[in-house]
């Protein structure tokens, strides 16, 4: 027999239904009054409805609990009435919302967005060309997670790539979308396709992309892609062979790459 897969968009339905053996004895009794005070169950998840653990959960300013593992929590002994609701948790943005309690069928569903995320969304945004909002999701990503290495690496590509052609700007995302996930990490070949000619952007946006990756190398984040990126730039925006070298050079140090070989030996010339 197959099993029953659950959308994802019927989430909210399912974690009512999750919440009904802990709130039916809550339930019989529904009927708003200004003096009671009922629990309050709630559940935090986040851009893929994934349950978002450790989250603190503040009313009015004063933290009352955290989600469990699944993402669950409850307020005990809240009366009805009107607060103001704060969920946060490191690396997510944090969620505010009113809430009029006035019922004790009431579930409170709460949505974090994670630095992860906006990262993932940024990398969309360039395969799209829409660069304020790339420029938007990076700077988000940063204010949760400071000199963050991924955040860097793709405001890097965005000041490079702006004015990219489309296909110039598709080719830069295969590099975005491996690097977005795990520290900058990008698969040789997206990497190597993607910064050929280091897309069709201006002068000082190369510029402002080389200062960025020569301050994460100064930082001591030597990842592959970093070295290829700045590869990439010297050679084509910069006429720098001799530079461009040096850095395919220390990109193979890290990663063995047949095509970067080749690449390296034209670039001194045999």
């Amino acid at each position: 027999m197959k099993k029953s897969a659950l959308p994802k968009l019927a989430l909210p339905l399912a974690l009512a239904l999750s919440w009904a053996l802990f709130s039916c004895s809550s339930t019989a009794s529904a009927i708003a009054t200004n003096d009671r005070s009922v629990p309050l169950y709630g559940m935090v998840y986040d851009d893929d409805n994934s349950p978002v653990a450790g989250a603190e959960v503040l009313i009015d300013g004063k933290a009352k609990t955290k989600s469990d593992v699944n993402g669950r929590f409850v307020l005990t002994a809240l009366k009805f009435g009107q607060y103001a609701v704060v969920v946060k948790k490191d690396y997510f943005e944090p969620a505010r919302l009113d809430l009029d309690y006035s019922s004790a069928t009431q579930v409170l569903y709460v949505k974090l967005v994670s630095e992860e995320e906006l990262l993932a969304a940024a990398d969309k945004d360039i395969a799209a060309r829409e660069w304020a909002k790339a420029d938007d999701h990076v700077a988000r990503a940063l204010a949760l997670k400071r000199d963050d290495p991924a955040a860097l690496f793709l405001s890097a590509v965005i000041a490079c790539r702006r004015g990219d052609s489309p296909d110039a700007a598709g080719a830069a995302a295969g590099t975005v979308g491996a690097a977005a996930g795990a520290g900058v990490s990008a698969g040789t070949g997206a990497a190597a396709g993607a910064a050929a000619g280091a897309g069709t952007g201006t002068a000082v946006g190369a510029a402002a992309a080389r200062t960025i990756l020569e301050k994460l190398l100064a930082a001591d984040y030597r990842e592959p892609a970093v070295y290829l990126f700045l590869t990439d730039i010297l050679q084509y925006k910069y006429a720098d062979a001799a530079g461009a070298a040096e850095r395919l050079k220390e990109y193979l140090e890290l990663r063995y790459d047949p095509d970067a070989e080749a690449r390296l030996q034209a670039l001194l010339g045999k």
